[in-house]
């Protein structure tokens, strides 16, 4: 997975600059389902403290994941240790707590992100490559070659998915899988592991949910 961040930061800008915070997404209000609650997380006296984004106000986190798999991801970037992380967690908000089952995206020092909308449903990337997929485009970028946009299809659940993309003869799969995908040099951990198959080559790298 080393220098997916870089070649995300040169296909498209996925990081947002540090005034970014008071203009980006908040978790949603509860209505009993999982939702992505984005912030800054930290550790404060024995208790995790999420700082949604666009929020002047805290959340405290409750692992409900099995084997507290939430609290486990975050450290391998250093939570434990004290550092600020930005992270987006799936999970259910209800008034000053969120109950997260599971951990969409989360990196060291980050910040907040634009939400996907309708133009992105899934970001993913890896060595010298990245690409942004919608419910009907995809587009790839991979470092000395034109960049390829498609029409695509994606079916799944919320273990797997499968996007495939055609134009022009040319092919895209995409095989994402909800399995816990490290980028050791970028300090981030996700969701989802993404593996691509294009022109004959498998690419590899993770992926996660926008």
């Amino acid at each position: 997975m080393r220098g997916a961040f870089a070649m995300m930061a040169l296909a498209g800008g996925v990081l947002l600059s540090a005034n970014a915070w008071a203009t980006e997404q908040q978790p949603e209000k509860a209505d009993g389902r999982p939702k992505i609650a984005a912030g800054l997380m930290m550790q404060q006296g024995g208790k995790l403290v999420m700082a949604p984004c666009r929020d002047r106000s805290y959340a405290i986190v409750e692992d409900v994941s099995d084997g507290q798999k939430v609290v486990e991801t975050l450290n391998l970037i250093g939570l434990a240790e004290g550092k600020h992380l930005y992270a987006e967690l799936i999970g259910v908000l209800d008034g000053g707590s969120l109950r997260a089952s599971d951990v969409n995206m989360a990196r060291v020092a980050g910040r907040c992100q634009q939400p996907g909308g309708g133009e992105e449903n899934w970001r993913a990337a890896g060595t010298g490559w990245s690409l942004v997929a919608s419910a009907t485009h995809l587009r790839l970028n991979r470092m000395g070659q034109p960049d390829l946009l498609l029409a695509a299809k994606t079916q799944g659940d919320d273990k797997a998915a499968q996007i495939d993309a055609e134009s022009t003869g040319q092919k895209i799969g995409v095989h994402l899988k909800r399995e816990r995908c490290r980028d050791q040099a970028a300090n981030a951990v996700f969701g989802w592991t993404a593996q691509v198959t294009v022109d004959g080559k498998l690419l590899q790298g993770c992926a996660w949910q926008r």
